[in-house]
């Protein structure tokens, strides 16, 4: 009995350490979310300003959505490329290997 009634202790303890770590990590979390939401407004808009200037000078939808996808990939450059080149230098390391072992 008294093995159950410590897990019951425990389990109380463990509650009320992870709402005290969600109290304390509060605003770090809110902060973080609304900067994403920012972040993601701001790309939004550069997309919405470029789809609009492409489509009046070009008066091609398929022009326009081709222009504005190429402004976020511009924009966003810093967080997919270096990913793309990791990939990139392990296709190229797996090949130069085989290339070798052959």
């Amino acid at each position: 009995m008294a093995i159950i009634e410590g897990a019951i202790d425990m389990r109380v303890l463990s509650i009320i350490f992870l709402v005290l770590v969600g109290l304390y990590f509060a605003p770090a979390i809110l902060a973080s979310m609304f900067g994403i939401v920012v972040s993601l407004g701001v790309l939004l808009v550069l997309a919405a300003i470029s789809y609009f200037i492409a489509f009046v000078i070009a008066g091609s939808i398929l022009t326009a959505a081709t222009v504005a996808l190429a402004v976020v990939a511009v924009v966003t450059l810093g967080s997919w490329l270096p990913i793309v080149l990791a990939i990139v230098l392990v296709l190229w390391l797996v090949k130069r290997t085989n290339t070798v072992r052959n």
